[in-house]
């Protein structure tokens, strides 16, 4: 639905470099929910109904999800977890939201680094929690 060459242009630049490797899917939704493209060019043109994330886009938000539930067979079958972003496109002179991108983004690195996270989250609560049980039993044991 983009012309040939704006659609050739999104491709090579999709699939180069560090964002080539990350990105399992891309997708730019027309607000009826019409594919204008999309890497898996089995859906250009196709339409859907709009999921309450791209509902949030089109409303001016910018939404993203950890999803474990996949959109389509190929998602499915690479077994990934993939960080959603949908990015609302404004228009530059009114702000208006014309169309919404959708990221699918390999999220290894993010849950890795959410993992980290809690765990180091869990190992500075049960610090504090053992230095107050120490201080505590100092009071107590006087």
């Amino acid at each position: 639905m983009l012309e040939e060459s704006v659609a050739h242009a999104l491709d090579e630049t999709l699939g180069q470099g560090a964002l080539g490797t990350r990105l399992e899917s891309f997708k730019l939704w027309r607000r009826d929910g019409t594919i204008l493209y999309s890497t898996n060019k089995n859906l250009v043109g196709k339409r859907f109904p709009l999921s309450d994330n791209l509902r949030a886009a089109f409303a001016g938000d910018i939404v993203a999800e950890l999803d474990r539930h996949y959109d389509n067979q190929a998602e499915r079958d690479s077994g990934l977890h993939l960080l959603e972003i949908y990015n609302p496109m404004l228009q530059p002179w009114s702000g208006e939201v014309v169309a919404v991108l959708e990221f699918d983004e390999i999220a290894t690195d993010f849950e890795m680094d959410l993992r980290q996270a809690l765990v180091r989250t869990w190992f500075d609560v049960a610090a504090v929690t053992a230095l107050f049980f120490l201080g505590l039993s100092a009071i107590v044991f006087r």
